[in-house]
């Protein structure tokens, strides 16, 4: 038997994602197309992502969750493979 609680979560948290995708990724990746990524830049879009992402999930830092299990959870791909594929 399903418990309702977690299927609950997991629907809200797929909705979350979903609009992160929407609407946070079009905004952090206007333009990207066009960018040279140096290591730097990639891992300054990782961490904003990630902080992004801790947020709606309410974790911390210190909690040491994987980056893959969360997004996952939300169902959104790695940010820097977005831009890699977005690219002309």
């Amino acid at each position: 038997m399903f418990d309702v609680c977690s299927v609950i979560i997991d629907v809200v948290l797929l909705l979350r994602g979903k609009v992160y995708d929407a609407c946070v990724w079009r905004c952090m990746l206007n333009g990207s197309e066009t960018w040279s990524l140096k290591r730097e830049n990639e891992l300054a879009l990782h961490q904003a992502e990630m902080r992004m992402i801790r947020w709606m999930f309410g974790v911390k830092l210190r909690d040491k969750l994987p980056c893959a299990e969360l997004r996952q959870q939300l169902g959104i791909e790695h940010i820097v493979k977005v831009v890699q594929s977005n690219r002309m």
